[in-house]
């Protein structure tokens, strides 16, 4: 019986079947990288959303009166506002900070300002952005403090929303020192008001 080898045809059939499943392959490698760090950059964008969003609850929660005499404790409108914070970021104490909406190339970011210099944020175009203030009666409003109820100092909760294309966007922050504000209240402000 004599040995026969392989033919030219076959090698060449061969080194064409194993150089398509190599292709196949890269193709398959570079998708699956692709998906890595388009998953990796969403959950990168996610992360900082949290954080900003912590940052504006944190700031909005550690919000105190001023002494008598000094300026406004807290006062704002549906595009900025300012007030006395205890817990500033860059201060590491009391200090006046705030918190703004600003037209940027982009779109409207939010931006957060503290002893002179400001820090964008939230850099998405934030379609309808506005800020709104809880009084003590569960009622929303554009500006603070409310000329019809100059006795309250603080408002119970501030609302940050945004209309995105997977809807509206809330962010919400209760005042830390508003005494008075009911748990129910508490615990499910959305109820309140869905409109936005």
């Amino acid at each position: 019986m004599n040995a026969r080898g392989f033919s030219l045809l076959e090698a060449m059939v061969t080194l064409v079947v194993i150089a398509l499943v190599a292709t196949l392959l890269m193709q398959s490698l570079v998708h699956v990288l692709g998906m890595r760090e388009r998953v990796l950059r969403h959950e990168r964008d996610a992360r900082v959303a949290a954080l900003h969003e912590r940052w504006f609850r944190d700031t909005i929660a550690a919000a105190a009166a001023d002494r008598p005499g000094e300026a406004l404790a807290f006062r704002g409108d549906a595009t900025a506002m300012e007030f006395l914070c205890l817990d500033a970021l860059r201060a590491g104490a009391a200090a006046r900070v705030g918190w703004r909406l600003v037209d940027a190339e982009r779109g409207r970011q939010v931006v957060y300002a503290e002893g002179g210099a400001d820090w964008p944020l939230v850099s998405a175009n934030l379609e309808g952005a506005a800020f709104a203030y809880l009084d003590s009666a569960g009622r929303w409003h554009d500006v603070w403090p409310v000329p019809e109820q100059p006795a309250e100092v603080l408002p119970r909760a501030v609302r940050l929303g945004w209309r995105t294309e997977q809807g509206v966007r809330l962010w919400w922050a209760h005042v830390g020192p508003a005494a008075g504000l009911p748990p129910a209240l508490a615990n499910r402000m959305e109820q309140i008001d869905g409109s936005f």
